[in-house]
């Protein structure tokens, strides 16, 4: 049997394999005398001041950064927000729905009007009572389900009764 056949296929399919891909020798090719690859600093490229893909202008951040992905130190305003506690930060609620919460609880004579000063991301004394809130209102606006209300004088605050956290603030 002749084995000469399979060693040259065998030799051909590794000379294959094994090539290098030639993308060296062709820009090699295009610019003589020149090392092979991209030889510009990192940093050196021009200001992109062109509109991107959506028609808007990009911003002055990393490239593919979005206004949910932007470094606090690229732009003042994502760092501010950085600096408010999550817990201070405010609900999810629209105006209506603020309106709704308050009168209910200032309206409701079975929630006592407590004396404390708190605000957004503090946690309340044990002394002072949370109380549920008005019926159905859970169901109405989902956002405040599982909280319970503190009444003051001129706000409502919002609380999780586990860790007596104040998750909102409620004013006139």
């Amino acid at each position: 049997m002749d084995l000469r056949l399979p060693r040259l296929a065998v030799a051909i399919l590794f000379g294959l394999v094994l090539a290098p891909s030639g993308h060296a020798q062709d820009q090699a090719a295009q610019h003589p005398g020149s090392p092979p690859g991209d030889t510009q600093p990192a940093g050196s490229e021009p200001p992109h001041d062109s509109a991107g893909p959506t028609g808007k202008a990009t911003p002055n951040g990393p490239i593919g950064a979005s206004p949910q992905t932007m470094p606090a130190k690229s732009d003042e305003a994502v760092a501010s927000r950085d600096r408010i506690p999550i817990m201070a930060r405010p609900l999810p609620l629209n105006d209506d729905q603020k309106k709704q919460i308050y009168d209910s609880v200032m309206n409701s004579t079975q929630v006592p009007v407590a004396e404390t000063s708190a605000q957004p991301a503090t946690i309340l004394p044990s002394d002072v009572a949370l109380d549920a809130l008005p019926s159905g209102l859970e169901d109405q606006i989902p956002a405040v389900r599982g909280y319970k209300a503190v009444k003051l004088r001129d706000k409502v605050l919002l609380v999780s009764p586990a860790s007596r956290v104040v998750v909102g603030e409620i004013e006139r």
